[in-house]
């Protein structure tokens, strides 16, 4: 059973150009045809659904993408309005803050006034009967002028 590969390849181009199984019972080439013009027709419907798919996925995105760049335009207005109503409260409460330490100093320097004129009463009430007439007129008339004028000890 010895075969030569001549035979072999011949054998085999036989084999292929045999019609298929399925290419005998579509009948003609008229027929084939018909098959064939059909297998286009489909894949051409295909295409067209395909694109339209395509069309709706993208405009489905696009839209997506429009009202997701509006919204954050949106929030980018409604900050920055906010930063401008902060930078607005931050230089209120900077001249506010600025108000509380001049009147901070001058709470501060009252209460010293008031403290040496406490003094001088408290010197004055312990002072001899002698004393007490000399004291009492260089005690000031006021707590506030009391800063201005020295204590003196007799």
């Amino acid at each position: 059973d010895e075969v030569s590969f001549l035979a072999l390849g011949t054998a085999h181009v036989q084999r292929a150009s045999q019609p298929a199984a399925g290419a005998n019972a579509a009948g003609s080439p008229k027929d084939v045809l018909n098959m064939l013009g059909q297998a286009v027709t489909t894949l051409q419907q295909q295409e067209h659904l395909s694109e339209a798919k395509l069309k709706v996925m993208f405009l489905t995105n696009f839209k997506a993408g429009v009202k997701r760049y509006a919204a954050l335009l949106a929030e980018q207005r409604k900050m920055i309005t906010t930063r401008k109503t902060l930078l607005a409260q931050q230089a209120e409460l900077r001249v506010a803050d600025e108000h509380l330490q001049v009147t901070h100093s001058a709470l501060q320097q009252q209460l010293r006034s008031f403290g040496l004129f406490t003094q001088k009463l408290a010197h004055l009430a312990l002072a001899p009967t002698q004393e007490a007439t000399e004291l009492l007129r260089h005690l000031p008339a006021n707590v506030k002028s009391g800063m201005q004028q020295p204590l003196t000890h007799a």
